[in-house]
């Protein structure tokens, strides 16, 4: 089972392409500078994918561990420190989707995958 200490941080985990620290393979990823972020706005946008490339990684994590409620609990709290940039983002600037923020984090279950299933 994966310990909270041994998942990086949203922006090194963006950098590396992987947010675990010990599954990292070189070989596939170069390693991203963000060392040339110029503006708030940049700074602000590579959060928020650093963020939410976090949580689908941890969701993931949480598909095959859903009893880990360290891990849920770590996972809700980068999810609201998400959501919280990303409503800060579209007060300063624009929104990033034509999907309104509030309708952002509804989950929609189908009982059957494919349409053409009927």
């Amino acid at each position: 089972m994966i310990k909270i200490k041994e998942i990086l941080n949203p922006i090194n985990a963006l950098a590396l392409g992987n947010s675990f620290k010990d599954e990292y393979c070189f070989y596939k990823y170069k390693q991203d500078d963000f060392t040339n972020i110029k503006t708030e706005k940049e700074n602000l946008l590579i959060l928020i994918m650093s963020y939410r490339f976090n949580l689908i990684d941890m969701s993931y994590l949480l598909d095959i561990n859903p009893n880990d409620l360290e891990l849920l609990n770590y996972y809700n709290t980068v999810k609201k420190d998400f959501y919280n940039l990303l409503s800060y983002y579209e007060e300063k600037y624009n929104a990033l989707s034509n999907i309104p923020l509030k309708d952002f984090n509804k989950y929609c279950y189908l009982k059957k995958p494919w349409v053409g299933d009927n």
